[in-house]
Order: C-alpha cells, then sequence, then structure tokens
C-alpha cells in the first residue's frame, strides 16, 4: 500500500523559518504586503510530521501525503474564510491583515469544487512560519516541489539569547504544559529533541547555559542543513539586520520570490516596526555582556562558535542568481 495525492490545490507557498526570536514575525508582515499574498499562518503539522520522518517513525509516502493534504486543507479553509483567528495579539489575526474584510467576505461565499476555479483564477500565495526546520526539511522540499519558495532568517545569536532568556524559554521546555513541542523520554524525566544526546548536561546545567547550548545546538544543525541546500533555486537567506536596516534592498529579492509587486500598506508596516532602524552597538555590547556574565567560560567559549557559524549562513544570503533548481 502506498499513500499518495495526485491533485493538489497549493498554487504557492512560503515557509519563513529560523530559530526563535529570529525575526520571521516581521518579515511576514513584509510578505503579507505583497499582492496575492494571504495572511500569515502557523500550522504545527509542518513541523512534527518531518520530525517524524526524521526518526523513521513514519513512511516517506505518509509523510509527503499528509503534508500535500493539510497544506491543500489549510488554503481551502482560508478561500472560504474558515476558522478566522480573531484574536488580537496573535500573528496570525485577521486584524494583523491589511485587508481583514477579504476572510469575512469569503466566510459568506460558495465552497467546494469552486474554490479550485478560485485558486487557479486568484494564484494566492500562502504563508507560515516554522522553527528550525531547515535542519529537517529534505521532506518538505519533496512533498512541495517546484511550488515551494523558502526563506530562512539569520540573526546574531546574543541577541536571540537575550529574548530567549527574558522569555525563560530554557525554564519552560519539558516542563510548561503550555509548551507544546515533542519530547524525549530520557530516564524517569524528559528533555526537548534539541538536547538528544547531550540530556544529562540539558538537565543539569542552568538556565542561562541551556539556553547558550540550545541555540548552539540549533545554529550548527542549520547552518549544515543550509549549505548543503545552498544551490537550491527556492532557498533565499535574509539576515535580520540587514532587514531593518536597509528593508527597501531587501524588497527587491522579496519581489522575485513572490512574483507580484508590495502593497501601499507596506509603509504601515515599517513604521510600526520602526524601520529602517539604527542598530546601537552599545545595546548589543550591553546585551553581550549580560549573556556572558551568567554562563561558565565553557559555554562562553560557544558564543564566538556562534558568531562564526552566523557568518557562514550570512554568507550564503548572497547566493540566488546562480543557484539551480530543487527536487
Amino acid at each position: 500500500m502506498e499513500f499518495k495525492r495526485k491533485h493538489t490545490l497549493l498554487n504557492k507557498l512560503i515557509v519563513v523559518d529560523g530559530t526563535g526570536k529570529c525575526g520571521k514575525s516581521l518579515m511576514l508582515d513584509i510578505l503579507s504586503c505583497f499582492q496575492g499574498v494571504e495572511k500569515q499562518e502557523y500550522n504545527s503539522f509542518l513541523e512534527y510530521i518531518p520530525l517524524a520522518y526524521k526518526y523513521k517513525k513514519i513512511t516517506k509516502d505518509m509523510a509527503i501525503a499528509i503534508l500535500q493534504t493539510e497544506i491543500d486543507t489549510e488554503l481551502y479553509n482560508n478561500m472560504i474564510g474558515r476558522y478566522t483567528n480573531t484574536r488580537l495579539s496573535d500573528d496570525t489575526s485577521v486584524y494583523r491583515y491589511h485587508s481583514p474584510g477579504k476572510y469575512l467576505k469569503r466566510s459568506l461565499e460558495e465552497d467546494g469544487p469552486i474554490i479550485c476555479e478560485k485558486v487557479l483564477a486568484e494564484k494566492p500565495i500562502y504563508i507560515c512560519w516554522s522553527h528550525d526546520l531547515i535542519n529537517k526539511s529534505d521532506i518538505v522540499f519533496e512533498a512541495y516541489g517546484n511550488k515551494l519558495e523558502w526563506i530562512y532568517i539569520n540573526r546574531r545569536p546574543i541577541d536571540i539569547i537575550y529574548e530567549w532568556d527574558k522569555k525563560q524559554y530554557s525554564q519552560r521546555m519539558s516542563q510548561d504544559p503550555t509548551d507544546m513541542q515533542y519530547n524525549l523520554q530520557y530516564k524517569n524525566t524528559t528533555a526537548p529533541e534539541i538536547a538528544s544526546g547531550w540530556e544529562d548536561e540539558f538537565l543539569n546545567i542552568s538556565p542561562h547555559e541551556r539556553t547558550v547550548k540550545m541555540i548552539y545546538t540549533y545554529f550548527k544543525l542549520n547552518r549544515d542543513a543550509l549549505q548543503k541546500k545552498k544551490q537550491y533555486k527556492n532557498l533565499h537567506v535574509f539576515n535580520f539586520e540587514n532587514l531593518v536596516t536597509d528593508p527597501y534592498r531587501e524588497i527587491e529579492r522579496l519581489k522575485n520570490i513572490t512574483g507580484n509587486e508590495i502593497l501601499p500598506a507596506f509603509d504601515t508596516i515599517l513604521a510600526k516596526a520602526k524601520c529602517p532602524r539604527i542598530l546601537d552597538k552599545k545595546t548589543f555590547l550591553e546585551r553581550e555582556s549580560d549573556v556572558i556574565k551568567n554562563i561558565s567560560s565553557r559555554y562562553a567559549d560557544l558564543l564566538s562558535e556562534m558568531h562564526a557559524m552566523y557568518e557562514d549562513i550570512n554568507k550564503l544570503s548572497a547566493i540566488n542568481s546562480d543557484s539551480i533548481e530543487t527536487v
């Protein structure tokens, strides 16, 4: 028996990926300002099916079938205004989108097979975000093929670590019932999947050191995965620092990715995000000092390694024009 989805609804999918607090939200806000782009979404299946496939908990045919069917389901629901999120503080809220009336109008219109015709006519671009999916993304690239565009956001590790410490992410992982991720059984407790192979260390170091080691591990896995795919035509690396200091330059790259023009709502998005902005070196040094004072020298050494990995990823942002097709 083999599972296969022969006919798909999806027109184009843009996945915005990166480590938590790298700036994906700003990129999604900007993308939503292009003609034909839907409001941003988060779809957990996009992270957990590749996770299951990575550990051989699901067959390849079933993984691809689920990825294709679920994204078609989400696009269909968008096209008929179903499950529209009205929670004001959510990134996926319809009220964060520049034209919320579009989804309210859709909820009153016809559903069913006519949606196929609407997708063909309107060519909607579905956008969503993920967390560190690039390091297990082979199955995603295969499932969506030339309908997929992948944007990876690279940000200075010190800023990410600082933001994680403020949110106390490392204290919550595998402990807080509202922390929605898959954990590994280890002895008589659990640890997050990112700690695979260093569970004892994860459980016994301080929260600050745990944050540093987790982000170091994400950077290494992501850097290696990005380098393996650096010639993929549909893989695009953006630096957060460039995005906030020179957004108009980055817009030209996004025009090529979406194939569409920017809408006037873009100016409002930039104003809310205080862009273009100057990145204050003093603030960065203060953050770096704040991180270092709470960790031992062993974990402080990882900071310089992370900076080197950040620069490695930074170099990939220039690779686009001479890239080749993926699957």
